[in-house]
């Protein structure tokens, strides 16, 4: 029995984990992450907007699914300090539904951002408009 308890309080203690993922990954294609409560290792994505509580990244290499997000929120008041819209970073992290209030949906975001690099710096980012063709490091789409 004590050797059950081990392999149990072992298991506990390994969280899921995915490694080289991608942004449509992480959001997948439904209303929830399949990823929810998982943490992840080398998430690379374009730094695009920054806010008092985290930042957007935008895949640099989107998948063909309409159906899967390319961007998602990185939730951190500290991670974002040295980083600039037009930076590819790459960071690990945990996948995390929030939202404010049960009436509200939820929102896919990375938590607890970690092992944070910057790949690169002053990259373009293109804006995205909903309805119109777009190009670049989003993807051609109509």
């Amino acid at each position: 029995m004590k050797f059950f308890h081990s392999i149990t309080a072992l298991g506990l203690i390994l969280a899921p984990c995915a490694s080289a993922i991608t942004v449509a990954e992480i959001t997948g294609n439904k209303y929830l992450s399949p990823l929810s409560r998982s943490t992840f290792t080398n998430l690379t994505g374009l730094v695009t907007a920054k806010g008092p509580n985290g930042l957007w990244i935008r895949s640099t290499n989107p998948d063909d699914n309409e159906q899967t997000s390319k961007s998602v929120y990185v939730f951190s008041r500290t991670v974002g300090a040295n980083l600039t819209a037009g930076d590819i970073i790459r960071l690990d992290g945990s996948v995390t539904e929030f939202r404010s209030s049960n009436v509200y949906l939820y929102l896919t975001e990375v938590t607890t951002p970690r092992n944070v690099q910057v790949v690169s710096k002053g990259n373009p980012v293109p804006p995205v408009v909903l309805g119109a063709r777009t190009s670049g490091i989003i993807g051609d789409k109509d």
